[in-house]
């Protein structure tokens, strides 16, 4: 029988050290499984969420985001736009205005209007109730019917500026 009263051998005592270095590293692993978890549910949940168009110069749109534009002819093959503005919630070109050489075009599922810049009579910007800036275009197209062209803008996409360059373009237009 041992003495209790004995000094104790530190040699002679269980080691608990790489339980407790094993225990460490397993509560870091597990807030970092963690960590690298929610950030990917955070990148899914994001996905469907797309940032802001903003007005663009002609020059670096894509050719596919003209593609809509093309196939409702208002656009042609070889043209560019001065401006190009995508309103599609997939920023796919399906719905957008463009500024052109001579003209204001828009398309919206599948069907394009057009308005000369000589043809607009008049031109308001309003504010939308959802946040952000609406420039409609009015005027008479050749055919004598009266066409409005309404251009939607987002908080921050540049509404303000497609309704300066869009008089801009309209005082060119009228000598």
């Amino acid at each position: 029988m041992q003495d209790p009263d004995a000094p104790v051998d530190p040699q002679s005592l269980p080691g608990c050290g790489f339980a407790a270095y094993a225990g460490l590293l397993a509560i870091f692993a597990v807030l970092g499984l963690t960590g690298m978890g929610s950030a990917t549910l955070s990148m899914l949940q994001a996905a469907e969420e797309v940032g802001p168009a903003k007005l663009m110069p002609g020059g670096q749109v894509a050719v596919w985001q003209m593609s809509p534009m093309r196939k409702a002819k208002v656009v042609g093959l070889t043209e560019v736009p001065l401006a190009w503005h995508d309103e599609s919630p997939l920023r796919d070109g399906s719905t957008a205005c463009a500024l052109m050489e001579d003209r204001l075009v828009r398309v919206a599922d599948g069907v394009g209007w057009t308005l000369a810049y000589a043809a607009i009579d008049e031109i308001t910007e309003s504010e939308l109730e959802r946040g952000g800036h609406r420039v409609t275009a009015r005027g008479t197209a050749p055919g004598g019917e009266e066409v409005e062209i309404p251009c939607d803008f987002a908080f921050e996409e540049g509404g303000e500026k497609m309704g300066r360059q869009l008089r801009t373009e309209q005082s060119r237009a009228h000598p």
